[in-house]
């Protein structure tokens, strides 16, 4: 199969995948916020923020080295294997001797056991990155979509009554080290292959460059993306960081559900397109456009059916969190369509340049977050929505222009699902409200959804450029369905 029907029947396939593994999140979302309270979410996301550099150091950016190598020999993955493996136990080991540090730095002395059982992270991810990566190489979506739809299903299978059971944060910790269990064995079974003894007569300084460049970027963002949890962890209450943390999470869904598998689908495709200028620009125009109208029309109804939308999903309790979650919308859209940026840097090898912008932009992130922690958790959700922004308009202007891109191919694709996602936000913002004060719970979302349909479908009809981009994106989704039922 050629690499167009390959990246098509990638792409179709991941997003189904994501489609399931979205509705498996939602569920667990909707289910345990009922049984556990929101200290408990606090308590277990002090050590998650901590722990979330499993995923970055773990890997050292060489899955990613891996797969964007044209040519990658059995002893030098073999090499790659061990040394993902000795930084995961030196990780592990680390989180575990300094989980008493962390109870003390928190002022929670629940939080030793946590920590210890959370270093087990480290491991289990760095084990897998190999297998993963050579997954990726080989475009077998497929099974890369299901071990994640597995994981999320038995992480929450064993959650669920461990909940139950009245144990709080250890049903939380129970159910992420599961679906990395899960995602580790699949992996290994996929991939069938067993790494031998190194070789210490392979170099591997190529990959390690690489991927010293994309941890660096990684390490980076790991910073501006989880100092708000750490800032509002030391400086407020366990529940206010548990209604922090359970709307960042919602916030992030869509991001996880869409762009970030889709980099699966588009490092591979864009690292075979690099001699053929044209063929680049047009897979990266088609994946900005469905990316920039699914996060804008996406957080614009969560931003507008917000009020009705976190006690229908998180239920009591929880209403705090609606203007946090509104705010953070706002930045999400801009991260969303800010992931063909990414795809340019990691199919170029330049994460140097991302590197060294990222730390400029995001220095500034970690400063306001770490002063608005001492305000509110509102003002927390403003400084990372405005550090979204700013990142988005640097490396978009900037960063594309160091790698020898016109940053017109990133930015025009932006203006109008930005122009239409505004104004329907506020829309449904009004009549969700309007509709909440004088009508039974419920029907505002019902409302709201029909409402943005509709919106969408005048501006199609009306505006020519939205009718264009409407078919492009049209386009794209038929071949993906097509290649896939081939």
């Amino acid at each position: 199969m050629s690499l167009a029907p390959r990246a098509a029947r990638g792409t179709s396939v991941t997003v189904f995948g994501q489609v399931l593994k979205f509705a498996i999140q939602a569920s667990s979302i909707l289910i345990l916020a009922r049984i556990i309270p929101p200290a408990e979410f606090g308590v277990f996301t002090m050590v998650a923020a901590i722990a979330a550099l499993a995923a970055v150091v773990g890997d050292f950016g060489l899955s990613f080295a891996a797969i964007q190598a044209p040519i990658i020999t059995a002893k030098e993955r073999t090499n790659l294997f061990w040394l993902n493996l000795c930084i995961g136990a030196l990780g592990s080991g680390t989180m575990f001797a300094c989980a008493p540090l962390i109870a003390d730095f928190y002022g929670e002395p629940r939080l030793t056991p946590v920590a210890q059982w959370m270093s087990l992270s480290f491991i289990l991810l760095s084990l897998a990155v190999q297998h993963r990566a050579q997954l990726t190489r080989e475009m077998r979506f497929g099974l890369l979509a299901g071990a994640e739809i597995a994981a999320q299903a038995v992480g929450l299978a064993v959650a669920v009554p461990i909940a139950l059971s009245g144990a709080g944060v250890m049903a939380l910790v129970a159910q992420q080290l599961t679906a990395y269990g899960v995602l580790l064995v699949t992996a290994l079974l996929g991939a069938r292959w067993l790494p031998g003894l190194p070789s210490f007569s392979t170099s591997i300084r190529s990959y390690v460059r690489y991927g010293s460049h994309t941890m660096g970027g990684a390490l980076v963002n790991y910073a501006s993306t989880n100092v708000d949890k750490i800032a509002i962890g030391a400086s407020a209450s366990a529940a206010d960081l548990g209604i922090y943390g359970r709307m960042y999470q919602l916030f992030s869904l869509p991001l996880q559900q869409l762009a970030a598998p889709l980099t699966r689908v588009a490092l591979p495709t864009l690292s075979k397109l690099l001699q053929e200028p044209r063929r680049y620009e047009a897979f990266l125009v088609r994946a900005q456009l469905c990316l920039a109208y699914s996060f804008g029309l996406g957080f614009a109804f969560i931003f507008g059916t917000a009020n009705e939308l976190v006690p229908l999903v998180l239920g009591p309790g929880w209403q705090d969190g609606i203007s946090v979650l509104q705010v953070l919308c706002i930045g999400g859209f801009f991260q969303g369509i800010g992931y063909v940026n990414y795809w340019v840097f990691l199919s170029r090898g330049r994460m140097d340049i991302q590197l060294w912008l990222g730390i400029a932009t995001r220095s500034i992130t970690v400063v306001a977050v770490i002063l608005a922690s001492t305000i509110s958790i509102l003002w927390v959700a403003g400084a990372v929505a405005a550090g979204l922004v700013l990142n988005w308009i640097v490396y978009s202007t900037l960063g594309m222009r160091m790698v020898g891109l016109r940053p017109s191919v990133v930015l025009r694709n932006a203006l109008w699902p930005m122009i239409i996602s505004i104004p329907a936000a506020i829309l449904l913002s009004w009549i969700s409200e309007y509709l909440q004060i004088s009508m039974s719970a419920g029907l505002p979302v019902l409302v709201a959804s029909a409402t943005l349909l509709i919106y969408v479908g005048v501006c199609v009809v009306l505006i020519p450029q939205v009718r264009r981009d409407a078919r492009a994106i049209v386009a794209t989704m038929t071949m993906a369905v097509r290649r896939t039922s081939q």
